[in-house]
């Protein structure tokens, strides 16, 4: 055969093989599902995109050796999300950096001339990222919106992230920068009877967790309100009703979710096998009837329970021993209430919450369950629900974020 004939052939495949993998590329790119009555679908669409993006080449690279996933998501993260120009000045907020016994925050204090010697609401805030990433500066949105709106002192921390650093690493740094905070509240122009403790998604559950060890450890005064952004607060049952309708939402999939709780838990996850946990094999049928109180779906509104609906059963979650080993190894950290707050044998005693829940979240259904069971136990609760993604509050663009945060803000400016 000619060699130019060859030539011509190969060139032809090569031409119509990147042709269809870019079309396959194409078409999984735009696959993405927005709530059908979301007023900025388009602009919302190019966040998901991107989101997806970083999900593939993060995975690829890790794959290829350029190094760890999450340091690949977070370089990523900085690349499609942070235009790196700095904030201006605000006339409104004096911001600085500082610590609390070692531990990095981002400190608000409103300029206020006027106020003499009155003591000034507080908030310590716990960012989101599933303690794998994020920082005090990525939500700079929201925390700058509750200084100015509720005129209020905010300390937002910068705890250490997961892998690098394992449960309860956050936790500690959040509990320790709140005591801090409530401890020397005057000297931060603070009255101590009026703090607030809130966090988005991973900061939703460092919310509900520092409440726990802040009520176990008796802390003097306790925080007078919690608010919780579309918390996650367990990891034992990942086939809710909500897990399987946004298994592979690309704001928040379930194995991405799967690998975040992974790496806070234990750093290392070479020797798990992720889909042992997306098909809820991780822990023994002993162990789900002992929790079903706590994780059950009678907990749910009406309108979140699909008919006849209950965990998924297969062959492997039949059998009471397959998933022995694997629960022994995680048995600890995964019921632990201080790493999925769900869990509480009580609830009682905790400040009253602000609850935030997404139609289109994985997370959706166990931050409704916990709404039910701090009701059950007499704490008081206001649920606020959006027909839009998880992460809302980092999409201050949209005006449902925005309005949803002013919502946040009112409640907080009235019950303090």
């Amino acid at each position: 055969m000619n060699m130019s004939v060859v030539s011509r052939t190969a060139v032809a495949v090569g031409v119509g093989s990147a042709a269809l993998l870019y079309l396959v590329y194409s078409r999984w790119l735009n696959d993405i599902r927005v709530p059908k009555s979301f007023p900025q679908a388009d602009e919302l669409r190019e966040v998901l995109k991107n989101l997806k993006k970083i999900g593939l080449i993060s995975s690829v690279g890790e794959r290829l050796g350029f190094g760890h996933r999450i340091v690949l998501i977070r370089r990523l993260f900085s690349y499609y999300f942070d235009d790196g120009e700095p904030l201006p000045v605000d006339p409104d907020l004096q911001v600085t950096y500082t610590d609390f016994d070692g531990i990095p925050v981002k400190l608000y204090v409103p300029r206020d001339d006027t106020r003499g010697h009155r003591l000034l609401p507080g908030m310590v805030y716990y960012h989101g990222g599933g303690c794998c990433m994020g920082s005090a500066d990525e939500m700079d949105g929201v925390t700058r919106r509750f200084a100015k709106s509720v005129h209020m002192v905010v300390a937002s921390v910068d705890y250490r992230l997961a892998p690098e650093h394992v449960f309860p690493a956050a936790l500690d740094d959040c509990v320790a920068a709140t005591k801090y905070f409530v401890k020397n509240a005057a000297t931060l122009g603070v009255d101590d009877r009026r703090v607030v403790i809130a966090g988005d998604s991973s900061g939703g559950y460092l919310t509900a967790a520092v409440s726990l060890r802040l009520r176990d450890e008796k802390l003097s005064p306790q925080p007078k309100l919690q608010v919780l952004l579309y918390p996650a607060v367990q990891a034992i049952d990942l086939q809710t009703p909500s897990y399987e309708e946004n298994a592979v939402d690309p704001c928040l999939d379930r194995r991405l979710m799967v690998t975040f709780w992974l790496w806070y838990a234990f750093g290392d996850i070479a020797r798990f096998r992720l889909d042992d946990f997306e098909r809820n094999l991780h822990s023994t049928a002993a162990a789900r009837a002992g929790f079903s109180k706590y994780i059950d779906r009678s907990l749910l509104p009406a309108d979140f329970r699909p008919a006849n609906d209950s965990p998924k059963k297969d062959k492997e979650t039949t059998k009471d021993n397959t998933d022995s080993a694997l629960w022994t190894d995680i048995e600890a950290t995964f019921t632990n209430p201080y790493f999925a707050p769900l869990l509480a044998p009580t609830l009682t005693s905790l400040p009253p919450a602000y609850i935030v829940t997404c139609q289109q979240d994985v997370l959706r259904d166990e931050a409704l369950m916990y709404v039910q069971r701090l009701r059950n136990d007499g704490v008081k609760v206001t649920h606020a629900h959006y027909d839009c993604l998880h992460a809302l509050f980092d999409l201050l663009h949209l005006k449902i974020a925005s309005d949803a945060l002013d919502a946040v803000c009112k409640h907080v400016r009235d019950n303090l």
